[in-house]
Order: C-alpha cells, then structure tokens, then sequence
C-alpha cells in the first residue's frame, strides 16, 4: 500500500504537476520499498528529464544553437529516450548521433558508446 501511494504521488507530481525533483523523491521512495523495474525505468527517465532542464539552464544565452535547432535537438534526445526506454537500442543510438550532429557534447558521446556496448 505505501508502495502504491508513493508511486501515485510521484505519478501526480510529474505528470499533472511537472515537479520533477518531488517526483523523484516520491518514486526513490517506493523503489526502496519494492525494486520493481518499472519504477526503476520511470526514476531514470525523470533523472534524464531534469539532466536536460539544467543543461538548457546553464545556457540560456547560449548564442551557437538557433531556437530551430535547439528544439531539433531536444526532440530527437526525447525520441532517443523513448526508444532507449522500448528496448529500441539500435534507433536510440541513431537519434542520439543525429542529435550529437546539432550540439556536440561528451556527454552525448558518452551515452553513445554506452549504447553500442550494449548490442
């Protein structure tokens, strides 16, 4: 029941609310009482969401990408997460690579390499 209640809460603060970091802490929480992989799943995708908030936070003046190719950018990192997430490695890393083309950074290639690895 606590498990059920702290997964709903973290559902409601992300889905309805867009309080990431509540979220967060509201399905740590239930991961610790039960470590099933579907919140395990959903903790990372939150992590990746706000990995990607505070990347645009550190540039907002960040002249060197255009509005167009920020919002390209973001798009095809979402869609790799999605695939990433359905098992899609293979497409993931192709939107990853794509995305690495409009805004090369280590940590984009890092993430492409580890899933490489994985196939």
């Amino acid at each position: 029941a606590v498990v059920s209640t702290q997964s709903t809460g973290g559902r409601d603060l992300y889905k309805n609310q867009g309080k990431l970091r509540e979220a967060l802490a509201c399905y740590q929480q239930a991961f610790l009482l039960n470590e099933d992989r579907k919140l395990a799943t959903r903790i990372q995708k939150i992590r990746y969401q706000i990995e990607e908030e505070e990347r645009v936070k550190a540039k907002p003046n960040d002249s060197e990408l255009s509005e167009v190719a920020t919002e390209k950018y973001n798009e095809l990192i979402i869609n790799a997460r999605s695939c990433v997430d359905s098992g899609d490695i293979q497409e993931a890393i192709s939107l990853y690579k794509a995305a690495y083309e409009v805004d090369p950074s280590e940590k984009l290639k890092q993430k492409i390499e580890e899933l490489s690895n994985r196939i």
